[in-house]
């Protein structure tokens, strides 16, 4: 009994919604055989017959009578104080069945949630009206800059630079690896020294050519000096990659004579004979050198738009729409995670609030049926008491020879006993309550869950209204 007790309320108190399980019947019945033999109803009635006691005229029940309603008494009492014992358990589970707090709560979920909704919109939208704003602005230097250079065409870049990137690094490595086996016959640190000091030559050699390839797409511009300076790098990068391989020749063709004064050397046999290279190698590395130059010039020419500052201008303007529609779609996400998250709590209370009522009308039913037992038992009980005393006069009218008291012959009366106060009225006048309160509860959550969603639409159509004014085209 007390193990199917236990088990309720673990599995009350884990919000589980199982039924309390059934429990047996707690209270033992009075076997009245049983009882006679223990209180030696037969013997005492025999021998107070014979004794013709009680006397004829006595009205008060004898000795044997008081010795069964005590027995009586006494194990109403025990049934009284077990129930009560386990009565306990019960209205403390009953007292802990309140869903008036989890109302509450969650009316003030949902104001919280319809003001935590409002600020997120009223916050965003303001954020997405400055990006906006600074959207149309790119927009009018882009639309300035095109019109001011009488430009028609759309930008012309690359839409990723990882294949130039990996482009302009392969030139550098190869021009290093190539450089470096001729380097390497000169050092003293073989192969080593050779990849380093190639390395170093081939860096300034390539990022110098890029440079001026970048600078060759002034010459699309509608200004005449800046179209001059775009002219000039053509120029430039001829002479820069001549002359600067031609020097780097000399330099490896000098190392062989004098390491330790190759660069003094070289400079002075370049300015009296440039093309003075002894050795065949020495012209592969500057071939090298000079082809190598020129592909990452190429490079810098066609790394952006062929007129200078337009696809600058235009990434600008274009990487301002994907974060502005990327802040949109972060809004759209936080809104769209916040109604789930608070729709799924209030499907959980709802859930909760169920649970916790029928628990509440699970121990109200499993407390009437001890109600229930008791009372079964204490008729039982007092039956038994009938019997006895009707057994104990019976046996002692047969053997007495006078006349029995009158009262014999009266219907027995059990004795008087204290009621239990179960309060199981009261109850179930909170069972009523709470299943009023539980439907009250459900209706105001369902109102609550629509406001919620008809407010994330709203929301949403808000964000795109402001989509749809800055969604115009250059």
């Amino acid at each position: 009994m007390f193990k199917a007790i236990g088990n309720f309320f673990k599995n009350f108190l884990t919000k589980e919604e199982v039924l309390p399980e059934q429990i047996d019947v707690i209270f033992e019945s009075v076997d009245s055989d049983r009882a006679a033999k223990v209180l030696k109803i037969k013997e005492n009635a025999k021998e107070d017959g014979e004794n013709e006691t009680p006397d004829s005229n006595e009205t008060n029940p004898g000795s044997t009578e008081m010795k069964i309603d005590q027995f009586i008494a006494t194990e109403t009492s025990q049934r009284k104080q077990q129930f009560i014992e386990n009565i306990l358990s019960y209205d403390k589970g009953i007292s802990e069945s309140d869903i008036n707090l989890v109302y509450e709560e969650g009316k003030n979920l949902g104001t919280l949630t319809k003001h935590e909704i409002e600020s997120i919109v009223q916050e965003e939208k303001n954020s997405l009206v400055d990006s906006k704003d600074k959207l149309k602005d790119l927009k009018k230097d882009f639309n300035t800059f095109k019109t001011n250079n009488k430009l028609k065409h759309v930008p012309d870049y690359p839409e990723s630079y990882q294949l130039y990137i990996a482009f302009l690094l392969a030139i550098l490595l190869g021009e290093t690896i190539l450089n470096g086996i001729y380097f390497a016959q000169g050092s003293e640190y073989g192969i080593l020294g050779g990849a380093i000091y190639a390395l170093g030559i081939a860096a300034v050699n390539i990022a110098i050519s890029f440079k001026l390839g970048q600078a060759t797409t002034y010459k699309n511009h509608i200004k005449n000096r800046l179209k001059t300076l775009g002219f000039l790098s053509i120029f430039g990068v001829l002479a820069w990659v001549g002359v600067y391989n031609l020097l780097v020749a000399h330099y490896r063709q000098q190392i062989d004579v004098d390491i330790d004064n190759a660069g003094t050397l070289a400079v002075k046999l370049f300015i009296q004979s440039p093309f003075a290279l002894d050795k065949f190698e020495y012209w592969v590395l500057f071939l090298v050198g000079l082809l190598f130059g020129l592909f990452a010039y190429t490079e810098g020419y066609l790394w952006d738009d062929r007129y200078p500052g337009y696809g600058k201008l235009y990434r600008r303007m274009e990487q301002s729409k994907r974060d502005w529609h990327a802040d949109q779609e972060d809004i759209i996400n936080r809104l769209e995670d916040l109604k789930l998250k608070k729709l799924d709590e209030f499907t959980v209370m709802q859930s909760d609030v169920k649970s916790t009522v029928n628990y509440l009308k699970g121990v109200v039913g499993q407390k009437q049926a001890m109600v229930t037992n008791l009372e079964n038992n204490i008729e039982q009980i007092e039956s038994s008491s009938k019997i006895l005393i009707k057994m104990y006069r019976e046996i002692n009218m047969v053997h007495r020879e006078t006349y029995p008291p009158k009262y014999f012959m009266e219907e027995i009366a059990p004795p008087d006993h204290a009621t239990v106060e179960t309060n199981i009225e009261n109850d179930y006048a909170r069972v009523k309550e709470q299943e009023k309160i539980r439907d009250e509860f459900i209706a105001m959550v369902e109102q609550i869950k629509n406001i919620i969603v008809d407010l994330y639409n709203k929301s949403i159509q808000c964000i795109s209204n402001i989509n749809l004014e800055a969604n115009d085209k250059p």
